[in-house]
């Protein structure tokens, strides 16, 4: 396998994860890329694994959601079955404020 086509299966992993961390958190695509500030579009590119994950949007997802930085760039470990509400309602609740 070549360089480019083991980023490329590494990115399409990662973006899994990530948009796995949004879904079980029950979080638009819009109010997810607040909280990493990015556009939509973006975050849409690197869910379905056509963009890196920016190193610092990997530390936020890893301070404001209770996941490692492991289990989202290499997929060892487990998150949580299901995450906390209040944390996320509390974000929902800011962003939609702020918005």
């Amino acid at each position: 396998m070549s360089r480019e086509e083991l980023n490329k299966e590494l990115n399409k992993a990662i973006g899994q994860r990530v948009q796995e961390i949004r879904t079980r958190c029950n979080l638009s695509l819009e109010d997810f890329s607040v909280i990493l500030d990015v556009t939509p579009d973006f975050l849409g590119l690197i869910e379905r694994g056509e963009r890196s994950l920016p190193i610092r949007h990997l530390v936020v997802l890893s301070t404001l959601f209770p996941v490692s930085q492991e289990y989202i760039t290499t997929g060892v470990g487990k998150p949580p079955i299901r995450f906390f509400d209040t944390p996320i309602l509390f974000l929902k609740q800011y962003f939609r404020r702020t918005s």
